[in-house]
């Protein structure tokens, strides 16, 4: 017997979600050893405590972080335990459905509801949310006010697009939090911010490592290129002066990549 490791779930997990959002299909056998084909596209709500970071997966789901500020009434939640109601409202949703058709929502309306959505993929989340509202509505007698501020809160979880260089930005902020010194990879001189890539990049992948970081790490190559596209890497052959060492206080030129300016590592270079 085989015991996976984090990462093995971690992928497994990741690729089911993919699956699930590109209504992926599967095979699984039966009981009379046939092959039955299923088509993925049941709603995936997944709890936790670790936030999934992954780019092109925080692009496909609506990730929300609950709070004590966001923390709904207890009595309502209280309410909700009890299953035989929950079934009473899907049931009557689904009789909806079957006597006056399925719920249409055009684009056109989704955009006007929810402007600030730029990316068609959240954009195609928030509309089965807003569908499941609508499918609500006809059952339950809905607060307008209540209605407007949920509409407020889809409009801003769908419009925080993960890009390359937010993912990068964390992926910096992991290093900056370990005890690894940002003088061997990083310089400000005259406003202008460098990396020496190289050594920066084993120094990710090294606390990507040791945190089971679940942040979306690139090969360098590919990495470098997308930054390069978003216009984070200005320039990727700027000839700078690095330490020789983490121990040494010589330098010698290296070719670095200049970069949009940051302040990640301020703090280290302040103590």
């Amino acid at each position: 017997m085989t015991t996976k490791s984090i990462k093995d779930k971690t992928d497994e997990l990741l690729s089911t979600i993919r699956s699930v959002y590109d209504n992926k299909t599967v095979n699984q056998g039966n009981l009379t050893t046939k092959l039955l084909e299923y088509k993925l596209c049941t709603p995936l709500i997944i709890s936790g405590e670790t936030k999934i970071n992954d780019v092109s997966i925080r692009n496909r789901i609506l990730s929300v972080e609950l709070n004590q500020e966001n923390k709904g009434d207890d009595k309502i939640f209280e309410k909700f335990k009890n299953t035989q109601l929950l079934e009473k409202l899907g049931k009557q949703a689904i009789l909806n459905r079957l006597a006056d058709g399925k719920i249409v929502v055009k684009k056109q309306k989704l955009q006007e509801i929810f402007p600030d959505i730029r990316d068609d993929r959240q954009l195609h989340n928030i509309k089965c949310v807003y569908t499941g509202l609508l499918a609500l509505k006809k059952i339950v007698n809905l607060n307008r006010k209540i209605v407007d501020k949920f509409l407020l809160f889809l409009n801003e979880l769908g419009k925080n697009e993960r890009t390359t260089v937010k993912n990068f930005l964390l992926l910096l902020e992991l290093v900056a939090e370990s005890d690894k010194d940002p003088r061997r990879f990083y310089q400000e001189k005259d406003g202008r911010h460098y990396l020496w890539f190289n050594i920066l990049y084993k120094d990710i992948v090294d606390e990507h490592t040791k945190t089971n970081s679940s942040l979306e790490l690139l090969d360098m190559s590919t990495l470098k290129k997308q930054l390069k596209e978003a216009n984070f890497i200005l320039d990727e052959r700027v000839s700078v002066r690095f330490p020789e060492n983490e121990f040494s206080k010589k330098t010698r030129p290296v070719t670095a990549v200049e970069i949009q300016p940051i302040d990640i590592f301020k703090n280290s270079f302040d103590n």
